[in-house]
């Protein structure tokens, strides 16, 4: 199944506990479209997320955040070495 990086942008406000909710929510939005959320990484200093999923496209990635209302800035098919 291919892989993807979604891009976040964070809000000023955003605190680590909204984001650890979010990624709660957007796995389990993942499991109920039978995707699979593998990472997230982010900076608040630098105000950005990435999540990493695997998904049959960019499609149900998006899907997945919006049935979760997390926004997206950009979804990049990905390959691991």
């Amino acid at each position: 199944m291919p892989l993807f990086l979604g891009v976040h942008r964070l809000r000023k406000a955003t605190r680590p506990r909204d984001i650890k909710n979010a990624w709660r929510t957007y796995r389990k939005s993942c499991r109920d479209l039978r995707l699979k959320a593998l990472s997230l990484t982010y900076s608040l200093d630098d105000g950005v997320g990435y999540c990493l999923t695997k998904a049959p496209s960019r499609g149900h990635v998006r899907r997945a955040h919006r049935k979760v209302d997390v926004p997206l800035k950009k979804i990049i098919e990905v390959k691991k070495i």
